[in-house]
């Protein structure tokens, strides 16, 4: 069964570090998200969030903002939006190690980014790529069973592994394990 989301509006934000590439990360999702039948806002500022009207509106939040700042106005206007039952998704540093200063951005999203591990250092090369790591995506009990994660198994990735501090009362769907130094 396929289900389409006629008549919903989602709203990318993007920007932040454009070392994780926000424009070009998001702009490969929208031909989905506008296949599924939502009607897609982009947005280059998080000034956004504090517009009632706009995020009244909105069904879904996809965020790609890596570091950044966010204003007090803007915050509430997100939180009011998640608490009122908007959606709100995003990936890597687009949420994980987003605003930074704010606590109480990271209390709404569950964690934040600390580090990654790289490569052994005789290996470096001084690129982006000394941080691409082979790794594997292990579900947990709950994410093998929970409803997000249905056909989903563990699956192993070459990219920045994250290691994220995180609220113990978020409900953990999937884990890795870094390399002992």
């Amino acid at each position: 069964m396929t289900t389409t989301y006629e008549g919903r509006r989602a709203l990318i934000v993007r920007g932040g570090w454009e070392g994780h590439r926000p424009v070009e990360a998001t702009e490969m999702f929208l031909p989905f998200l506008e296949q599924q039948g939502f009607d897609v806002r982009i947005e280059e500022s998080n000034e956004v969030y504090a517009d009632r009207d706009v995020m009244d509106r909105t069904d879904l939040i996809l965020q790609c903002v890596t570091m950044s700042e966010i204003s007090p106005d803007a915050l509430a206007g997100l939180r009011g939006a998640v608490e009122r039952g908007t959606g709100l998704a995003g990936w890597h540093g687009g949420i994980a190690d987003s605003y930074r200063n704010s606590s109480d951005y990271l209390q709404l999203i569950g964690g934040q980014f600390a580090t990654h591990p790289s490569k052994h250092p005789d290996a470096c090369e001084g690129t982006e790529s000394d941080n691409f790591v082979c790794y594997t995506v292990d579900l947990t009990d709950l994410g093998r069973s929970h409803e997000i994660m249905a056909g989903v198994e563990d699956f192993t990735l070459r990219t920045e592994q994250y290691w994220v501090l995180t609220d113990d009362l978020n409900d953990v769907l999937a884990t890795t394990t870094h390399p002992a130094p």
